[in-house]
């Protein structure tokens, strides 16, 4: 799989704690490569590993350990050609929480995709309204009703394990730009990023909270083939998906505000449809239990 380059504007790296001396501020400001990193706000330059290199207008001031200033280390793990990044130190790792995954797709090889483009998205709403309506079906006749064209709604299959959920469902006919119909799986990994996998295509999405009901989603799109000669059909793939995007926009942005509304108090999770949704907030329950310590 080709590696997308990464985008450092989306980085966040964080001086240590026992440096006072002066705040943090952006490493760069747009793509590209470089054999240094500059603090765009007081010119701090470090090296690549991360350590302080040069410091300006310090000549005259008292001698510091320049190892004791440089920028907080983050894990970095792969699966599947995917590169992720934890800058806070945790229990889980990759293995446990995409176990059985890359065995269900086979023989899809998801490392074997290349990075297309990347799609952002800003929607008026909580995160966990947006989670919630990714992981159930029960919503596609009414919202997406293009889609039960192309899905087998009946044969709509959600399975649950540790840390992620699964909705996959046969295709009826993917169209001109698949070469064959098959599975479409859509994965999501607790807590906020999904994997839509169809023949020839992977799709990523990562949710963000931005604010109370205010949410960013971020969509990169990896392809088998990004030749002169598929570019026609992935435009139309991409446009189709936009398409699918604004719908479940306009309705999370609506649910959010019957959430917010003073008559809501509670609903029922429907057992055929909401597998998902029901394992999500179980998890996110069990989360702030640990972390409220209750």
């Amino acid at each position: 799989m080709k590696i997308p380059q990464i985008n450092k504007q989306d980085l966040i790296i964080l001086p240590l704690e026992k440096s006072e001396t002066l705040p943090s501020g952006p490493l760069a400001f747009e793509d590209g490569n470089c054999r240094m990193l500059q603090c765009k706000y007081h010119g701090w330059t470090y090296k690549l590993d991360g350590s302080l290199w040069g410091v300006p207008r310090f000549d005259r001031v008292d001698l510091f350990d320049k190892k004791d200033y440089g920028l907080v280390t983050v894990e970095i793990d792969f699966w599947e050609g995917l590169i992720f990044v934890r800058l806070s130190k945790g229990d889980k790792n990759l293995s446990s929480l995409f176990k059985g995954i890359a065995e269900r797709i086979s023989p899809n090889k998801l490392d074997k995709k290349k990075f297309y483009t990347r799609i952002k998205y800003e929607v008026k709403c909580n995160w966990k309204t947006y989670v919630d309506n990714y992981l159930e079906g029960y919503h596609l006749p009414y919202v997406h009703p293009e889609l039960c064209d192309i899905l087998d709604v009946k044969e709509y299959i959600t399975e649950t394990a540790e840390y992620h959920s699964l909705q996959s469902s046969l295709t009826k006919e993917l169209g001109e730009f698949y070469k064959n119909d098959g599975s479409v799986f859509y994965y999501f990994v607790y807590p906020n990023f999904m994997l839509n996998i169809l023949p020839g295509r992977l799709q990523t999405n990562l949710v963000l909270p931005l604010g109370i009901n205010r949410t960013l989603v971020i969509f990169e799109y990896l392809y088998d083939d990004i030749s002169e000669n598929a570019l026609e059909k992935i435009k139309a793939d991409i446009d189709y998906s936009d398409k699918v995007q604004q719908e479940d926009i306009q309705i999370c942005e609506h649910v959010q505000k019957g959430l917010e509304s003073k008559a809501y108090h509670k609903g029922r999770f429907s057992v055929e449809c909401e597998a998902g949704v029901h394992h999500f907030q179980s998890l996110l329950k069990k989360s702030y239990k640990a972390n409220l310590n209750l």
